[in-house]
């Protein structure tokens, strides 16, 4: 069985890849940090999934992309989970976006007809920066979520609901593409 999740694929532009640098290089610790042609807001993770449960996604993601437009995410803001007591992920947030939360819900409306639960979690859209392993100093990260809690990062447009296969490898997750549809 492939591990799968769904998704919108984000593209920084190369102003905040320089800004993503001097992060990894100002936090010190053990950071487990993405790569930056890997960001994506997931919309729904699958872990294990079967043939039949694959066919019943692809069905969703089918449905409900050509009835939604395409638009714009303002991303914003960098912050931790779960707590700046004892951070254990780096993000990247974004500006609440109607769209995306329509788009969010009306996945998880048709996936729940399949049996799919998201376990009534509340939807927090982000891109995961890094995965803190420890970390040396707390306050230059605390002093640059502060620096940073609502500023401007970019803007990406969203044009596509991706469906991938990850696959856990020790030097990090490898993301295959299963299949990309297009909004309207």
């Amino acid at each position: 069985m492939k591990r799968t999740f769904i998704a919108i694929s984000v593209a920084p532009p190369g102003s905040f890849k320089e800004l993503f640098i001097s992060l990894k290089d100002r936090i010190p610790g053990k950071i487990k940090w993405s790569k930056t042609n890997k960001f994506h807001l997931t919309l729904g993770f699958f872990g294990s999934t079967s043939l039949k449960q694959e066919k019943q996604i692809i069905a969703t993601i089918k449905k409900v992309a050509p009835e939604n437009e395409k638009f714009v995410i303002q991303f914003q803001g960098l912050g931790v989970f779960p707590t700046k007591e004892d951070p254990r992920v780096i993000w990247l947030g974004l500006v609440r976006n109607q769209q995306l939360f329509k788009i969010y819900k009306e996945l998880w409306q048709e996936l729940s007809r399949y049996n799919f639960t998201n376990d009534n979690k509340k939807f927090a859209p982000h891109i995961t920066l890094g995965r803190i392993r420890y970390i040396y100093d707390k306050t230059p990260l605390l002093k640059l979520l502060s620096e940073n809690y609502n500023t401007n990062m970019f803007e990406s447009y969203v044009q596509d609901i991706l469906y991938f296969e990850s696959t856990l490898t020790p030097d990090g997750p490898i993301y295959k593409v299963l299949g990309k549809y297009p909004l309207s």
